[in-house]
């Protein structure tokens, strides 16, 4: 029983020789400490090869480095953004947006085609009419370019908000 507790003893005692080593501890604890090294040949073992240990490094030469480690600060490296890509690129499309909703306003492009009849049935001597000339899809173009102006609309929006709320954005950072 008494074995018991003299193994838990030197557990803690073993745990504190460092700091009794640097006179970190408080008196009572470095009283028990010396009380416990008095009586266990084990904990006086471990004292004796910490002190070996600390003269030996203490003898040692130091050692310097051939070259520095020191890390110099880094300059940022200037680049294009990709917001103002993004913004002229916005301004592109809803420019060609613009001139043909306008362009269609005026029928500029000609007039939208007129539903065909639905031809008669093909009867003896029935021929197709004639094709008319190719007519421009307008609406298709006026609905593709609103959605690729959306589109850029909504990333340039969300990159620049990105952009601001990120902590390299010079509002966020602490001076």
């Amino acid at each position: 029983m008494f074995n018991r507790f003299k193994k838990t003893q030197c557990n803690k005692v073993q745990k504190m020789l460092a700091a009794y080593m640097d006179r970190q501890l408080s008196l009572q604890e470095q009283e028990m400490v010396e009380q416990h090294i008095r009586t266990c040949r084990h904990c006086q073992a471990e004292l004796d090869s910490l002190h070996k240990t600390v003269s030996i490094l203490h003898h040692l030469p130091l050692a310097t480095s051939q070259r520095s480690f020191a890390i110099s600060e880094a300059k940022p490296v200037p680049r294009r953004s990709t917001l103002s890509a993004l913004r002229i690129a916005t301004a592109v499309a809803a420019t060609s947006l613009l001139v043909v909703v306008v362009g269609d306003m005026m029928h500029i492009f000609g007039e939208p085609p007129q539903a065909l009849p639905q031809p008669p049935p093909p009867a003896e001597g029935w021929e197709p009419p004639p094709e008319e000339g190719y007519t421009w899809p307008v609406r298709e173009t006026e609905y593709s370019l609103l959605g690729v102006t959306l589109t850029l609309a909504g990333v340039t929006i969300a990159y620049q908000h990105k952009k601001r709320t990120s902590p390299e954005s010079p509002r966020n950072k602490i001076i």
